[in-house]
């Protein structure tokens, strides 16, 4: 099948732009041809290509595809006339460029958050498929977790929960670990695989969870008022802190150096590292994820009148 891919940016390590390569890659190993078209390309869409997963095209070289697997109303609009059919995922709420643009053959929410927002607010019936996560490349050759918390890593952007992080670590007699807040920093997993609790937002957790590490919910990002979170994922709250993507907006909940150290020495569980990685397996897996757009696909063709002039 020919398959067009599409993200605003490709400049950082944002999850829709994570997600983008996640998804190139498993659609190049199932053999599908793909292309990507970016309005602003970067790091990650010069890695899709060095790796020949998909070929960066711009406007003027679009060609017609089968199916546009397309990110952000900014790109539906250049390239919805060059798809038989088009799937528009949303993956978040705050973001104009998730706003939902008219037209698309079916919309994907990540989260039933966002389905329900679709449907409240928009009046758009949306299937939710769930971030899809690389579990080969976040998962093999890992440390296993050890009894009580050593080593915390901070996946946090915001400079004030990063710092909270820290102080906290140092209230556990735990080494602190921090990841680059320019998002720019590739092989994150390299120190995830070193973590005990990995400490962020989104799907920098479930990819933490691949790995097999304990998780928590905390930041700060621009579109909150102030850090907030859901605070340690347990087998018992998963899927309700799921319901909002790891996004802090299910408890929504604030947190002291010292009530986040005492929350992560009260929550933590060695057996959770082996629970997490199962969960990502069962539910995340960028395998199962991807048979779920491409079963969709399949239906919409056979629907579409669309066809190439």
């Amino acid at each position: 099948m020919k398959i067009l891919l599409t993200n605003t940016h490709m400049f950082q390590l944002g999850g829709s732009e994570t997600y983008t390569y996640a998804i190139a890659k498993e659609l190049y190993t199932c053999g599908h041809e793909v292309d990507l078209f970016t309005l602003a390309p970067g790091m990650v869409s010069d890695r899709i290509e060095l790796e020949g997963l998909a070929k960066v095209v711009g406007g003027a070289s679009l060609s017609f595809y089968d199916v546009g697997l397309i990110n952000h109303n900014t790109c539906f609009e250049v390239v919805k006339s060059h798809c038989a059919v088009t799937i528009l995922t949303i993956h978040g709420l705050f973001d104009k460029r998730e706003i939902p643009a008219e037209g698309a053959d079916a919309y994907i929410g990540i989260s039933d958050e966002i389905r329900d927002v679709l449907m409240g607010k928009h009046r758009i019936k949306a299937k939710v498929i769930l971030n899809g996560v690389d579990c080969e490349r976040f998962g093999g050759g890992f440390l296993p977790i050890h009894a009580k918390p050593r080593v915390i890593l901070s996946m946090c952007q915001g400079y004030n929960a990063r710092r909270l992080v820290w102080d906290a670590a140092g209230l556990l007699g735990a080494e602190y670990l921090d990841v680059d807040g320019s998002q720019t920093e590739w092989a994150v997993q390299e120190k995830m695989k070193q973590a005990d609790v990995v400490v962020g937002l989104g799907r920098s957790l479930y990819e933490a969870m691949a790995c097999g590490r304990n998780v928590f919910v905390y930041d700060c990002r621009m579109y909150m008022r102030s850090c907030l979170g859901d605070g340690f994922v347990t087998p018992w709250n998963i899927r309700r802190i799921q319901e909002t993507n790891f996004s802090g907006r299910r408890f929504r909940a604030q947190f002291t150096p010292t009530t986040l150290a005492d929350h992560i020495q009260r929550y933590y569980d060695e057996a959770y590292g082996k629970i997490n990685r199962e969960y990502a397996l069962k539910n995340l897996n960028i395998k199962n994820q991807v048979g779920k757009y491409m079963a969709l696909a399949e239906k919409l063709l056979e629907k579409s009148t669309h066809v190439q002039t």
